[in-house]
């Protein structure tokens, strides 16, 4: 393996482990509340946070 290659190889082994521990959060809106969702990659699981009233809400 050239050098480059392997430099490039590590680079995208850092990317895959620093990905790992990045926390993605999402909403799902229902018809009259929404739910908040975060995703946690070390546990493989979406993790439920709240729900909130769409009448408590200022959507544009």
């Amino acid at each position: 393996m050239t050098a480059c290659r392997e430099m490039h190889a590590r680079s995208s082994s850092a990317k895959e482990e620093a990905m790992s521990h990045v926390l993605h959060n999402w909403i799902f809106v229902g018809s009259t509340a929404y739910d908040e969702y975060t995703f946690v990659p070390w546990l493989n699981r979406n993790v439920y946070r709240r729900t909130v009233d769409l009448s408590r809400v200022c959507l544009l």
